[in-house]
C-alpha cells in the first residue's frame, strides 16, 4: 500500500533595515503613523465595506439626533438603504431561492 502523497510549501521573507536616512524625528513618526492609519482604513477596503462605515457613522448621529428630540432633516438625503438592509434583502432571496 502506498504512503499518501505529502505537499510542502515554504515561504521566506528577507529584510534588511534601512541605512541610508537618519532616524526619523517625532514629527515624522507621528505623521508616518497617521498616514499608515488612513492607509489602512481607506485602501485595504472594497467599497462595501467602506459604505458599511459611513451607514454606522450615520446610524450613530440619527440615534444621537433623536436621542435630543431633534429633527432628522439635516440627515436628508444621506439616509438611503444602507447595507444592512441590503444584507436583510439577500438572506431573504435566499430563504426563498433554497425553498424551491
Amino acid at each position: 500500500e502506498m504512503a499518501p502523497k505529502w505537499d510542502v510549501m515554504v515561504s521566506l521573507l528577507l529584510t534588511r533595515r534601512p541605512t541610508i536616512a537618519p532616524p526619523m524625528t517625532a514629527i515624522e513618526q507621528n505623521f508616518q503613523r497617521l498616514s499608515l492609519k488612513r492607509e489602512d482604513d481607506k485602501s485595504l477596503l472594497c467599497d462595501f465595506e467602506l459604505k458599511s462605515k459611513k451607514d454606522e457613522i450615520l446610524e450613530e448621529r440619527r440615534s444621537r439626533l433623536l436621542e435630543e428630540g431633534k429633527d432628522l432633516s439635516e440627515l436628508e438625503g444621506e439616509l438611503g438603504e444602507t447595507n444592512a438592509m441590503k444584507i436583510d434583502d439577500w438572506n431573504r432571496r435566499e430563504a426563498i431561492l433554497t425553498k424551491a
